[in-house]
């Protein structure tokens, strides 16, 4: 999973997600969204790319961003 943001204005937090999809693979059903923030921990939110806005705000969660791994590296 590669996870890329230019950098922010201190305090001011820039959401960056992730390109469509470009495989079958059952990770590419979800979406990732960082949000690097100039004065806190980056955070990397993930939710399945079906949800509406509405499904949405009950179905992701939101880690630091300093904890998410690519798949491939922990197989």
């Amino acid at each position: 999973m590669a996870i890329r943001s230019p950098p922010s204005d201190p305090g001011h937090p820039r959401p960056r997600s992730d390109p469509e999809p470009t495989s079958d693979h059952p990770a590419s059903a979800l979406r990732t969204v960082v949000v690097r923030y100039g004065d806190a921990p980056d955070r990397c939110t993930i939710y399945p790319r079906a949800c509406d806005d509405e499904e949405r705000l009950v179905t992701w969660i939101s880690v630091a961003l300093d904890t998410v791994v690519d798949l491939e590296d922990v197989r």
